[in-house]
Formats: structure tokens, C-alpha cells, sequence
């Protein structure tokens, strides 16, 4: 039963992708004049990118190694890429069809189309590609924001409590020992009375997490009322037991329908909304 559910759940997923990116792949194709020398090389390069995220999922799982590694970087940013392109051909297929019913474009981009869909493919893929790395920055660099909440209600004794909370870590191949070490320690200079993580700690497979022992730098985490977490999507792609499993014997209380009492004050609780979506999936793709 599981099987067939997980076959026409990755036959919808793979439709998908290859939908969109073979769009992309067309526009692209369509932008590249026939006498270029690029153009022989477009099918080639396209395919490695688009094939990458795929064939790392799969190595990921047969065979962890340098090589699933690179596909791993590769496949990753070609989904942040492919995301963008398909934003921008989507704004320039609407701008076309605007200017059908009320002519918008300058005489010069109207002069020589074939000149101006090259130079608008070199210029898309230079603005998603900084767009792309910019946020790789951002995501590598994490900022601390501190919120202070009032909560008219007793707990306890507690007058105070400092919490800190982080969400989508994705450790695996691209957040590594150094990243994951990183954010512990930013963590842990808070002096958090309680640590909260909100779902997609791991990166899908389990198996880039084992091997790089990053559960150890999860030890390190220091808060008197303890560490709590909650899964994620990505943790339900890579196997959600085994991802459990491997969190709750690093140190992390991972909450699933249930609720805790904290220190007799007040109550750590997930009501299972990644739990039911899950339940409500499956349920979908029964057969």
C-alpha cells in the first residue's frame, strides 16, 4: 500500500519538474540564435543541471561520497535557479501577451528580436544567478531578531522566560559540521531558558547527517527547561522515524501530537498540523 502510494506521489512529483524544466529549456533554446556556438552545448548543460537534483537524491541514499556530494551543491541551487527562471519567464510571457493587445516595447527591442531574446536570456540569467547567490549569503549568514512578547496570564513561578527559536537548519551536505557548530553556539549566546525548533532541522536523507556526526554539535545545545522540536516536510522526505530517532538521541525532545508541561508553567505542544498534513496526504494518494 505504502509503495504504490510513494510511486504515484513521486510520478505526480517528477511529472512536475520535468514539465517545468523542459519549459525553461525551450524558452532558453528558443532565445539562442541558430548560428551560435552555444547552442550546442545548451542541451548538454541543461540536462546536467536539470538531471543533478535527482541523481544526488539517488546517490544520497546508494552511495555517499565526494561525487553525491557535488551533485548535492548542484542539484540544490539548480532548484533555486529553476524557481526564479520560471518567475521571470512567467513576468515576460505576460509582458508579451500585454504588449499583443497594447503595444508596450521600445522600437529598439522590436528592431531585431533575435538580437533581443539573446541579450534578454544572457541578461535573465545573470540577474537570477545574483539573485540566487545573494540569497545563498543570506541563508549561510543567520541574524539573530529579538522579539519581546507580554503575556497577561500566569505561569507559575516563571516571571521571565527567554526563548530561543530557529527553524529550517536543513543540516545535511550543505549545512556541514562547520555551519551546524556555528549556529550552536549562536544559539547558546542567548542564554535561552529554553531552545524551540521549528521543523526541517535535517535536509531530507538522513545519511549526509550521520556521516558527518552532526547530532554531536546538537549535544552542545545548553538550556535549563531543554531543547524541543517539532518535524518538517524535509524531514518526512528523508524518512520521519529515522529522523526522529536520530534527533531525540542528540539531545532534542521532538514533540508529534503531544503536549509537555515545562518546569509546572506552561505547556510545549504541537496539535500535529505537520503530522495531519502528512495523514491528509497519504490518505489523498491511497489506492
Amino acid at each position: 500500500m505504502r509503495s504504490t502510494q510513494f510511486i504515484v506521489f513521486f510520478s505526480i512529483v517528477i511529472l512536475v519538474y520535468t514539465a517545468v524544466n523542459y519549459f525553461i529549456y525551450s524558452r532558453g533554446l528558443q532565445a539562442i540564435p541558430a548560428d551560435s556556438a552555444f547552442r550546442a552545448w545548451y542541451t548538454y548543460i541543461f540536462l546536467f543541471l536539470s538531471s543533478s537534483y535527482l541523481i544526488a537524491r539517488f546517490l544520497e541514499r546508494a552511495w555517499i561520497s565526494p561525487l553525491s556530494d557535488a551533485f548535492t551543491w548542484v542539484g540544490s541551487f539548480w532548484l533555486a535557479l529553476m524557481f526564479y527562471f520560471l518567475m521571470l519567464l512567467l513576468v515576460i510571457d505576460l509582458l508579451r501577451l500585454i504588449h499583443l493587445l497594447l503595444p508596450i516595447y521600445p522600437a529598439f527591442l522590436t528592431k531585431d528580436p533575435v538580437k533581443t531574446r539573446y541579450w534578454l536570456l544572457l541578461s535573465s540569467i545573470t540577474l537570477v544567478c545574483i539573485v540566487v547567490f545573494s540569497g545563498y549569503i543570506n541563508a549561510v549568514s543567520p541574524r539573530v531578531k529579538r522579539l519581546t512578547i507580554s503575556i497577561p496570564k500566569k505561569a507559575g513561578n516563571l516571571k521571565t522566560l527567554n526563548i530561543a527559536m530557529a527553524s529550517d537548519i536543513h543540516m545535511g551536505t550543505l549545512i556541514g559540521p562547520r555551519r551546524t557548530l556555528q549556529l550552536v553556539n549562536m544559539i547558546n549566546s542567548l542564554q535561552p531558558d529554553i531552545i524551540l525548533f521549528a521543523g526541517d532541522i535535517v535536509d531530507e536523507d538522513l545519511a549526509p547527517v550521520i556521516r558527518h556526526d552532526l547530532g554531536k554539535s546538537l549535544k552542545l545545545l545548553r538550556a535549563p527547561l531543554g531543547v524541543y522540536a517539532i518535524t518538517g516536510n524535509h524531514e518526512y522526505i528523508g524518512g520521519a522515524e529515522r529522523a526522529v530517532k536520530y534527533l531525540q538521541e542528540h539531545g532534542v525532545t521532538m514533540l508529534r501530537d503531544t503536549s509537555l508541561l515545562i518546569a509546572s508553567s506552561f505547556y510545549a505542544t504541537n496539535q500535529g498540523s505537520a503530522e495531519k498534513s502528512v495523514n491528509r496526504w497519504r490518505k489523498f494518494f491511497r489506492v
